[in-house]
């Protein structure tokens, strides 16, 4: 998978033809990898998330009904640390749910997108 990394922009045979499932199994194990990468290679996994439609999909997932479900995408976005997903984050800031309102913060945190954070802060 790190292989990748060396052009992430030439991804896309990787998303040819997935079912839900394999697209599912492939996020959790690049989520997994991200977590232990730091500087070009960190930079460059966020280039992944957003090329495969990962970032797009979890952005979704914040409009979801169910708390759970926003929750989840809230932290998968952090992971992924993408600019894109920021406003997405500052929103989910406010979410009904508490725990998904904490996990927005971690999100941001994550990311260290002071902006963001200014705004949750009221600065």
């Amino acid at each position: 998978m790190l292989n990748l990394l060396e052009d992430p922009l030439s991804i896309s045979p990787l998303n040819i033809g997935l079912r839900p499932f394999d697209k599912g199994f492939i996020e959790q194990l690049l989520l997994q990898q991200a977590g232990e990468l730091e500087g070009q290679q960190r930079e460059d996994m966020t280039a992944v998330f957003e090329k495969l439609g990962y970032v797009a999909a979890e952005r979704r997932t914040i409009g979801s009904r169910s708390w759970w479900q926003r929750n989840d995408g809230v932290i998968k976005l952090g992971v992924m640390r993408s600019q894109d997903a920021v406003p997405s984050l500052v929103k989910a800031v406010s979410d009904s749910s508490e725990i998904v309102r904490l996990s927005a913060v971690r999100a941001l945190g994550q990311m260290k997108y002071k902006e963001g954070l200014k705004t949750v802060l009221g600065v």
